[in-house]
């Protein structure tokens, strides 16, 4: 009995689940990392495998590298741990689309000893035909990407200028949502779950100066926390006065052109990533701010 139940438990293996759309082929293709999900988990199960981890790069390029993919990353460090045997995706290029940044992730791989595996295609790297197939395959799509990056803009462009909502997933700036007009089209509005407290935000900054104080007030009254660079630079953004990249009443707005340009222009204390507002760095500290 032992025996049997040590063989069961060598039958499965275990996976993690690996995810990814870029911001492009959301918007203009509407594809689904959620249909990606639903796919990998059926053949999980189907194959009794245990899965460890779900791992989703919502609006990232297949072209970026490992470490500017916070999911991919991730992923890497568990196997890295021994917690994997094999990773599972839809199909190759929801992996790469780069040839260069393949082999870096495969030598990882190797080196754990952890394969993957295409749900929705057939590939073989056990043999010296099946890794030159693999190598073809990335050169035309790493190809195909080049090729078609001006496509892309020139599409993306014309949907700016008829103000149609560009953004997919986590790419959607923090209070606004994707909605359809009456025409069918999909626009940006204010996020009703969001937007009091992106208007808060904008409010208690324009009003005190104080990027630190807008930050706390977020995260005391909302639970809503960010990393301080990313505060910072949803303030130097003309999106939130309704403009996205010289298009004017791109969606509503959360303060006016002039009450931004004022706080642009603002020679002020400069919040810090530790919290602490100065004058001159080590020498004095303002006690009111």
């Amino acid at each position: 009995m032992s025996s049997i139940m040590s063989g069961v438990r060598k039958r499965i293996r275990r996976v993690g689940l690996y995810g990814r759309v870029s911001t492009e082929e959301q918007a203009l293709r509407g594809f689904s990392i959620e249909a990606q999900v639903d796919a990998l988990k059926e053949y999980a199960k189907k194959n009794n495998m245990k899965v460890v981890d779900i791992y989703l790069d919502e609006g990232i390029s297949g072209a970026k590298p490992p470490l500017k993919r916070p999911a991919l990353n991730r992923l890497l460090e568990d196997v890295k741990a021994g917690k994997i045997d094999m990773i599972l995706f839809t199909k190759l290029d929801r992996w790469f689309r780069s040839v260069k940044e393949y082999f870096k992730v495969q030598e990882i791989l190797e080196d754990n000893k952890v394969e993957w595996k295409t749900i929705l295609e057939d590939y073989d790297t056990s043999s010296a035909n099946g890794q030159m197939a693999i190598t073809i395959f990335l050169a035309v799509a790493q190809n195909e990407r080049d090729r078609t990056a001006e496509r892309i803009k020139v599409v993306l462009d014309h949907k700016r200028k008829n103000k149609e909502a560009c953004f997919g997933g986590q790419a959607i700036p923090f209070g606004y949502a994707k909605e359809q007009d009456v025409n069918g089209v999909m626009r940006l509005v204010k996020d009703p779950e969001t937007q009091q407290a992106c208007q808060e935000f904008w409010d208690i900054l324009i009003k005190s100066n104080n990027l630190n104080k807008a930050i706390r007030h977020m995260a005391h009254e909302y639970g809503i926390t960010k990393d301080w660079k990313s505060w910072s630079r949803m303030t130097q953004s003309d999106f939130y006065c309704g403009i996205h990249r010289g298009v004017q009443d791109y969606c509503p707005a959360y303060v006016t052109p002039e009450e931004f340009l004022k706080f642009q222009e603002r020679e002020t204390i400069k919040g810090t990533p530790t919290g602490i507002p100065y004058y001159f760095r080590g020498m004095m500290r303002c006690p009111q701010c």
